[in-house]
């Protein structure tokens, strides 16, 4: 792959929060950025605004830089012309119709949060973060303060709650083809089924500051910091941003074993380097966007968006049936290339991944806002 930079001088205060492929234009990334939901053209480099004030939050309905959101969180986009927004802060629901740009609340008391379910008009929100789509009308979002997985219908128009539970949950995302939605929960992972509202914990459910990531079987695994972004590429893979600690990692749910793919282990340190997983450090990893047709996973990080290529990402992980059984893959991520602005440095990564002759590992048989 060619070094393709995406020079977007980005100086934020929560980087790019979310990225999903542009329904309205093709070949566009609809991204997260602060306080702003904007486009950006992959092969152009170039950005527009959508709607909103990256730098400036706020509630305001509105038409293009005119509206203001506070911390808009997640996007869902219900076919090609209306984006639907949590903005979390604000506790609300809102919409952007593309051809106009111009935003309204659908749910939720804007400035006023609360966990009332019931009629779009009536219902009251917390602070909505991550939405899923669980089919055509239904989604799914997490609601940080009422620590609880919530349904919106959008048409019945109305607001449910899933599931209550005793932790906050950061991190949600539904596997493909199931019933399940995938949540982190005080830094161990989780999952829901969306029919019953059973929650079965995958973790040990918690996570050590202080001690590295703990590669392994996904019931031992010891994350260093909450998993906040979740990711599945395919049925049985999930990548795993940790935002604290500048670490992405790889669930694979058939074989139940997480790998890291970049360790920050030098804390403190947020240049990109070369060499194996020791020496990769990453400046907050925060969204994640796969784009199969390109072989490519896209990083959104605090300053900067970067590139990782995914060909054959399932040799990155134990396998029970091929050449690499009984080996433990070794990860090196190469630097392609560094452009550097006044505020920022951007990347492109080519994920490289070598089987060593290594034993594999035997089995073994309330948070503050950021």
């Amino acid at each position: 792959m060619e070094p393709n930079w995406i020079n977007l001088n980005l100086s934020t205060q929560y980087g790019v929060l979310y990225m999903e492929q542009d329904k309205f234009i093709s070949g566009n990334i609809l991204y997260i950025e602060d306080h702003s939901i904007k486009t950006l053209n992959l092969e152009t480099k170039e950005t527009l605004l959508i709607s909103g004030n990256s730098t400036t939050p706020g509630y305001r309905e509105g038409v293009g830089e005119d509206a203001r959101f506070n911390l808009p969180y997640s996007i869902h986009q219900r076919g090609a012309t209306d984006v639907i927004i949590l903005d979390s802060k604000n506790g609300c629901i809102r919409t952007i119709a593309r051809e106009t740009n111009e935003t309204k609340r659908i749910a939720g008391f804007c400035r006023i949060p609360g966990d009332v379910h019931g009629n779009f008009n009536v219902a009251e929100i917390g602070r909505p973060e991550k939405i899923v789509k669980v089919d055509a009308d239904v989604l799914a979002f997490n609601d940080v303060t009422s620590k609880s997985i919530r349904m919106l219908n959008l048409r019945t128009e109305d607001i449910s709650t899933l599931v209550k539970l005793q932790e906050f949950v950061y991190g949600l995302t539904k596997k493909p083809n199931s019933d399940n939605l995938f949540l982190s929960i005080s830094g161990g992972l989780g999952r829901v089924n969306v029919c019953s509202g059973e929650v079965v914990y995958l973790t040990q459910g918690t996570y050590n500051e202080y001690a590295p990531l703990k590669d392994g079987q996904l019931s031992r695994a010891i994350f260093s910091s909450r998993p906040e972004t979740l990711y599945f590429i395919d049925e049985y893979t999930m990548f795993i941003a940790q935002f604290e600690s500048h670490i992405l990692c790889v669930a694979n749910f058939e074989s139940e074993y997480v790998s890291s793919i970049c360790d920050d282990s030098a804390r403190g340190h947020f240049t990109m380097s070369s060499g194996d997983i020791e020496t990769c450090q990453l400046r907050h990893p925060n969204s994640l966007l796969a784009i199969p047709s390109l072989n490519i996973i896209i990083i959104g990080f605090l300053d900067t968006i970067g590139y990782m290529e995914i060909l054959g990402l399932h040799s990155y992980l134990p396998a029970t049936s091929s050449r690499c059984k009984s080996k433990t893959p070794s990860y090196q991520i190469i630097m392609i290339g560094v452009a550097v602005g006044s505020t920022i440095f951007i990347v492109l990564l080519l994920a490289v991944v070598r089987c060593r002759n290594r034993r594999q590992p035997q089995p073994a048989s309330e948070q503050t806002e950021r």
